[in-house]
């Protein structure tokens, strides 16, 4: 949905959804000749519930902010292993449960002559996730991380269709 308040605009977008997957396939690994090796197997059922949430604001025609956030329920509904290891109800691999994340973009003052010069950071968080299946044990896990980001982004310039941009992905790192 577009909105205002005032002078502010805003946009909020909401997604809904529940997927049942059959035949869903796994990265694992088993004992082969006595040696670890990954192979992909077929997980039979999973279930993947969620909600994500986006919101973006414009205070002024110079700034914008932004907001999202998603919360999944992903889980094996039915996972019976080669070697009858039951691993139902495991999370779903690499699938965070809570993710968010949010950003300011601003346009500094230059003359409309040399273009517009954009500063814009961000901050994102994800959950741990479940990393998968060995031979050896059930699973396994990824820590939770948060990234900062920063941008510079140079457009139109000097009233050219030219733009440049500088960026870091993950500047405490």
């Amino acid at each position: 949905a577009d909105w205002s308040l005032g002078d502010v605009r805003g946009r909020t977008n909401v997604a809904l959804y529940n997927s049942w997957y059959l035949n869903a396939q796994v990265n694992t690994s088993e004992l082969i000749q006595n040696q670890q090796e990954a192979v992909t197997q077929n997980a039979a059922r999973a279930i993947i519930r969620g909600v994500e949430v986006e919101n973006t604001l414009q205070p002024t025609s110079f700034a914008e902010l932004t907001l999202n956030y998603s919360h999944m329920n992903a889980f094996y509904s039915r996972y019976i292993t080669p070697l009858g290891q039951d691993l139902s109800h495991l999370p779903y691999a690499y699938a965070p449960k809570n993710k968010g994340g949010a950003s300011a973009r601003l346009r500094l003052p230059a003359a409309s002559a040399i273009g517009e010069i954009w500063l814009s950071g961000n901050f994102s968080y994800q959950d741990r996730v479940f990393a998968g299946f060995s031979a050896v044990t059930p699973g396994s896990y990824l820590p939770s991380y948060g990234l900062l980001g920063l941008r510079i982004d140079w457009t139109k310039i000097n009233g050219t269709g030219f733009s440049t941009s500088v960026f870091v992905t993950n500047l405490t790192d």
